[in-house]
């Protein structure tokens, strides 16, 4: 389904979408971040979430709002799927099965899109903190997706003087490039690998990283007197389908331990008896799930 024409003020496929905002009920307390998945928009998503009801039968927005939590609803720009060969919204012009193997051109793609997207979601970060008077305690990030993916390197490039958010769900979503992550912080990049038919891309990725996450990845290697950085305080859940087909679980997991390793305390629940694919959320399991991290039961 081709994306609707006022999520978008301008036809430029740079451009990023319009920003859909639900305000909260009463007071303003609080913020999530909310980064809809590849096809859809920030307004589509709200629609989606509003499908979906908590075991007490009240929708996560509804119960949010009237707990004082602005809802924001950023929507990604137009990318070229080869796929569906056409345009749609996207975080991600590639998404993430085994980047070890992307091509040179499709490694372009997907850094570029990384670095882009951050920072728009940074400026948005900013913007959103300032409306809660400085306190990034308050605001949380909720990605499903590759708007999952995009929110776990929004989180790990955020600058150093930035505190700890409230907190980060990724939904049916994995990291990417964590694979060269976990090299750096293994003391293995520049290793040698001979033979390797995948050598030149594992040495673009780290370059990326070593690029990117230096000031994350610093105090974490052996030896570091270096304390971690304080956005490695916010908490994180990670939620995954056991029978999605999309992405697969063991992604997420692995993604999991890399952030665990990161000093990030994290949490990891699984859903069965999803229906189709198991890329959504799990109803009302998820969705009770979802709210009671940000509410802060569980931290």
């Amino acid at each position: 389904m081709p994306p609707r024409l006022d999520d978008y003020d301008g036809a430029s496929s740079h451009a990023f979408g319009n920003i859909y905002i639900l305000p909260p009920s009463g007071m303003h307390y609080n913020t999530v971040i909310f980064l809809h998945g590849r096809g859809s928009t920030g307004r589509e998503f709200c629609e989606d979430l509003s499908q979906g009801v908590m075991s007490n039968l009240r929708t996560l927005q509804n119960a949010l709002r009237c707990r004082g939590f602005r809802l924001v609803f950023p929507t990604a720009r137009l990318v070229f799927s080869r796929g569906l060969t056409e345009w749609t919204p996207a975080w991600l012009e590639e998404f993430f099965y085994d980047l070890d193997q992307l091509d040179v051109d499709q490694h372009d793609m997907v850094t570029q899109n990384i670095v882009d997207g951050t920072e728009f979601l940074h400026n948005l970060i900013v913007e959103e903190t300032n409306r809660l008077r400085g306190n990034a305690r308050k605001l949380f990030i909720v990605g499903y997706s590759d708007g999952g993916s995009i929110g776990l390197w929004t989180l790990l490039t955020l600058p150093p003087a930035v505190q700890a958010l409230g907190g980060f769900i990724g939904i049916n979503t994995t990291l990417p490039f964590g694979p060269s992550i976990k090299r750096h912080m293994r003391g293995e990049v520049g290793l040698p690998r001979p033979n390797d038919p995948y050598e030149e891309q594992r040495c673009r990725q780290d370059e990326f990283v070593t690029d990117k996450l230096t000031m994350i990845l610093r105090p974490i290697r052996r030896g570091s007197p270096e304390p971690p950085p304080r956005v490695c305080r916010t908490p994180i859940l990670m939620m995954h389908g056991v029978n999605n087909k999309i992405v697969d679980i063991n992604l997420a997991d692995e993604a999991l331990i890399t952030l665990g390793t990161m000093g990030f305390a994290t949490q990891w629940f699984t859903y069965t008896g999803e229906e189709e694919d198991a890329h959504w959320i799990t109803e009302p399991e998820g969705f009770d799930d979802i709210f009671r991290f940000i509410v802060g039961s569980y931290h």
